[in-house]
């Protein structure tokens, strides 16, 4: 189960602190509560040498049989995340064609799996990427997943996109929330 609250300052707070709205997820047992832990959020950058890593050569594997699924699962999504990691192509097949992508690195709603498609495939050149998902919770039913995830960026090239710029060998680790909504068992959006 997880939930989004916001966290409002106590009274005399300095006039600055705003509410901030954080993600906790919950563990239930015979349907109590035992355990809540508030999602990760942050990042930080650990600078390199300025030298290029070098990149995994692995080569294509067998679409796993989770992509055609009409629901989703932990297992489909852990999927769609390993080929998106990779930037195999295919990781595309776990989005709906009408799919709205609001997330970072995008600067703006991408539209489409070809406008996803066209902002990743030069930045690939220069960027390698891996997510690890901390938490989830998906309700196939209502077409919404709350996934807590840890995401690490290495460069190797320079990077300068959406705020975001790194050179050769840096390394970005960034936690936090992503809420994606399904249809057909596909990710038709994420922000």
């Amino acid at each position: 189960l997880s939930a989004e609250i916001e966290f409002r300052p106590t009274a005399g707070a300095a006039p600055e602190e705003t509410p901030r709205r954080r993600t906790v997820f919950y563990t239930l047992k015979d349907g109590r509560v035992v355990s809540a832990r508030i999602a990760m959020d942050g990042a930080t950058l650990i600078p390199g040498k300025g030298t290029p890593l070098p990149r995994s050569q692995a080569g294509l594997e067998p679409l796993p049989a989770t992509a055609a699924q009409p629901f989703m699962t932990r297992q489909k999504f852990e999927d769609y995340l390993r080929l998106f990691g990779k930037f195999d192509e295919r990781y595309l097949l776990y989005y709906h064609p009408e799919v709205v992508f609001g997330i970072r690195p995008a600067a703006q709603p991408l539209y489409g799996r070809d406008e996803i498609l066209a902002l990743y495939q030069p930045l690939r050149k220069v960027l390698d990427e891996s997510v690890v998902v901390n938490a989830i919770v998906i309700d196939s039913e209502r077409g919404a997943i709350a996934a807590e995830i840890t995401n690490t960026m290495t460069a190797t090239g320079a990077v300068n996109i959406a705020g975001l710029a790194m050179r050769p060998g840096d390394r970005r680790r960034a936690s936090g929330v992503v809420f994606y909504e399904l249809k057909d068992g596909m990710i038709i959006e994420l922000r």
